[in-house]
């Protein structure tokens, strides 16, 4: 197996230093895989959330895999490799570690093992998926093989520069550190390194989230830059994604339809569908009436914000005109997006904070829909991007591609959540079933943008173009 650990980390001068006595049936592997996780885990799960840089380790996951991983854990620590993070709570946030600082560096790769076991296990990538979801998905799954590629050279040159300039301070970060991780240059540096070695090396690592059955993948994990990259059977790929996807999606929920499971057809969504009753969703049952009611009399009332929002949303501009309202129209889509999930899906008594500014201007621009997305969280701030999440994955996994993969078998088909990737060529045809398919079940169409991946495309994080020729020369 070929584990990434920080450059500065001689390990085996550690281990002449600091003998291992302390560890029964000692394994250097186990050590190294301990180190390597540090880098993987915010590599295979990009949206994770760290404090002050500490990373969560699972602990049953670990023990899984080094039965006794607490001795290898003390004697890291012991020996100032690591700093523990002690805090934590039984079943919803775990133990979390980073290296010292005088360890804190870029990583490099060490192989261990026997490998043609490792070439073996890369042919093999699905570990985290269930039997179902291999059926469930295969339609998806089966295009994670040799033919999927990245210019790992390029990408080495790209992120190393980008490192180099993050730390002289002259790349300054987008406002999306949320994505991007950008207040730990170096931890997102070791993140994008584990990300492009693994597609390198035919490793890829497919899940499911519980939260929104999401398929989190390669190409989800990597930095959006990188993308750019990546070919498939040497073809270029294109994506084609949602405008305002979450809005979008939400006017969904404003159809009284939608949550009356008699009106369940194979073309509508409902609540029952996503695997969401409405004891999931609301308090009481006296909560979900009020909330019908709502829907209606908005729906019912030419004069009420709600036709203004979804008139709006139909014209793939929602994010312009609230930057607008917000007098923020020096952030570009991707930072008002970052801000709306700010506005859209936090906790409804955030309102009050001096912080949710912007929040309490979509309440003063779109009153009843505010009204509307409050009831839908009133008994959990997280059901209402949960809800949108399984709409997003029902219709992109289940209906879409599965429609394109019946049509076109051939068809190599990717996904990153709200958005289908493609080998170029295809783009039209995909754009055009995820059309028809959507405005059977949101009822009027997406506005959609197909972006083409190519290595001239490649930025950096404040939107500054990579000049390929200082890798060339």
């Amino acid at each position: 197996m070929r584990y990434l650990i920080p450059q500065k980390i001689d390990i085996d001068a550690v281990m002449n230093e600091n003998p291992t006595s302390s560890i029964q049936r000692f394994k250097k592997q186990h050590l190294l895989y301990i180190l390597h996780l540090l880098s993987s885990i915010p590599a295979n799960n990009k949206k994770l959330q760290l404090t002050d840089g500490f990373v969560p380790i699972n602990a049953k996951a670990l023990q899984n895999r080094v039965r006794n991983y607490k001795q290898y854990i003390e004697y890291l620590v012991a020996s100032g490799i690591l700093i523990e993070n002690k805090q934590y709570i039984p079943g919803k946030r775990s133990r979390s570690y980073k290296f010292s600082k005088q360890y804190q560096s870029p990583v490099r790769a060490i192989q261990m093992g026997d490998r043609k076991k490792t070439e073996k296990k890369a042919k093999q990538p699905l570990s985290k998926l269930t039997k179902e979801q291999k059926v469930k998905y295969g339609h998806l799954i089966k295009w994670f093989n040799h033919c999927l590629k990245i210019d790992q050279e390029l990408a080495m040159c790209f992120l190393d520069r980008e490192l180099k300039e993050s730390l002289n301070g002259l790349i300054l970060h987008s406002g999306d550190s949320k994505e991007e991780n950008s207040e730990h240059p170096l931890q997102q540096y070791n993140a994008s390194v584990m990300s492009v070695n693994n597609i390198a090396a035919q490793l890829f690592f497919l899940s499911i989230d519980n939260t929104g059955y999401r398929l989190h993948s390669p190409l989800t994990n990597l930095k959006s830059s990188l993308r750019n990259l990546l070919i498939y059977n040497g073809l270029n790929l294109v994506s084609i994604d949602i405008n305002n996807s979450q809005p979008y999606l939400s006017t969904l929920l404003f159809n009284s339809s939608f949550w009356d499971s008699s009106h369940h057809t194979t073309d509508v969504l409902t609540h029952d569908s996503i695997q969401m009753s409405i004891e999931d969703i609301f308090i009481n049952r006296r909560l979900y009436e009020s909330f019908i009611m709502l829907c209606k009399k908005a729906n019912n009332n030419r004069m009420s914000d709600l036709h203004r929002y979804i008139e709006l949303v139909k014209g793939g501009m929602f994010y312009e005109h609230m930057a607008q309202y917000m007098g923020r129209e020096d952030l570009n889509r991707k930072e008002m997006k970052s801000l709306m999930f700010q506005v859209l899906f936090t906790d409804n008594r955030f309102i009050e904070q001096a912080e949710a500014k912007y929040k309490r201007i979509f309440r003063q621009h779109f009153p009843d829909v505010y009204q509307l997305f409050n009831q839908l969280k009133s008994q959990d701030k997280k059901t209402l991007p949960k809800l949108l999440q399984r709409i997003e994955s029902h219709e992109i996994l289940l209906h879409i591609t599965k429609q394109i993969a019946e049509k076109r078998p051939t068809l190599p088909l990717f996904t990153i959540h709200d958005s289908i990737v493609t080998v170029q060529g295809s783009e039209q045809y995909t754009a055009r079933i995820m059309e028809e398919q959507l405005t059977k079940t949101i009822g009027f169409p997406p506005k959609l943008s197909i972006t083409h991946w190519k290595a001239e495309n490649l930025k950096f994080s404040n939107g500054e173009p990579f000049n390929q020729t200082l890798c060339r020369a």
